[in-house]
């Protein structure tokens, strides 16, 4: 009797650490996934700040706002993209979490932050669409709504894809976790683990 506790308590602690390991790993995968997009936001925000500088002091008219409002809201875009990448870093340290309620957790906040700022993204185009549709009508700075509309349409519309495509990415990293948390399970009675190979 004492051989076969002994054996199943051996088998646990063995099943947990490699259920473990596979956390990590799978944690570190998400991290380098949101690292990967915020360079591709970093970069982004740092070629619409040169060009906006660059050309708007040259530029006149709706050109001028197109290029002072694409250099200040990828001011923004280089804050959160230098946050994320932090951030990212700092859990790749960390060696992340091995708690499956957490890791579950994270996953699903980081797809969901994904589609909601789609949702927000698709405001911009409309947001700038309209701006564009008012300077057709307006008498005062028709130019200024014109490139405003412009810059936020292409603003929006790269972040749009942007989340689009780092959603599906983290989507199809998360399929990795069910064989993970499957791996180890207790029935009651039972306690068994299941490896695939």
């Amino acid at each position: 009797m004492r051989l076969t506790i002994t054996s199943i308590l051996l088998f646990s602690f063995f099943a947990a650490q490699c259920q473990q390991a596979d956390l990590i790993q799978f944690n570190i995968k998400r991290s380098q996934i949101t690292k990967g997009g915020m360079t591709v936001l970093g970069g982004w925000a740092i070629g619409n700040i040169g060009t906006g500088a660059l050309l708007m002091s040259g530029a006149s008219g709706s050109d001028k706002y197109f290029h002072q409002m694409n250099l200040a809201w990828n001011a923004v875009n280089l804050g959160i993209a230098a946050l994320g990448y932090a951030g990212a870093m700092r859990e790749m340290k960390a060696k992340t979490s091995t708690d499956n309620y957490r890791t579950v957790l994270q996953q699903k906040k980081i797809e969901n932050t994904l589609l909601l700022n789609a949702g927000l993204d698709l405001a911009y185009i409309s947001t700038g669409l309209y701006l564009k549709e008012k300077s057709k009508n307006e008498s005062d700075n028709p130019e200024m709504l014109k490139g405003f509309g412009d810059s936020v349409m292409l603003q929006g519309a790269f972040l749009f894809v942007f989340d689009v495509v780092l959603f599906f990415r983290h989507s199809k990293h998360a399929k990795a976790l069910e064989p993970i948390l499957t791996k180890l399970h207790f029935t009651g009675d039972q306690l068994g683990i299941t490896w695939t190979f």
